[in-house]
């Protein structure tokens, strides 16, 4: 489960630095940096950031140096696109509405 350690927002646009564990044989921490637009509404994106990164965004005080640093950072690097992941992916099985429950036709957000 991803905790969020940062955030900062600035008129309409927000970022939210997060923390997730990678899983697997090496273990550890993996950081995101998220973008939202739109007073929430709108999900630009997110990049993955380094622990030198993440422990210069917390050791700052300033929001403003905080936003500053987020959007310099955000356009640094490769920016991937926010996937909604409450749906169900691939193909409908032969027991679904029988065994399982029928998939939901919208995710609520």
């Amino acid at each position: 489960m991803a905790r969020t350690l940062l955030r900062v927002m600035r008129g309409e646009f927000a970022f939210y630095l997060t923390e997730g564990s990678k899983g697997g044989k090496k273990g550890g921490a993996r950081w995101a940096l998220y973008r939202t637009s739109g007073f929430g509404k709108v999900k630009d994106g997110f990049v993955f950031v380094n622990s030198g990164d993440r422990a210069r965004l917390q050791a700052m005080t300033n929001d403003g140096e905080q936003m500053d640093a987020c959007q310099a950072l955000f356009d640094s690097k490769k920016r991937r696109a926010y996937v909604r992941r409450c749906e169900i992916r691939g193909p409908s099985g032969r027991w679904e509405g029988l065994a399982f429950k029928p998939r939901p036709q919208e995710c609520a957000t």
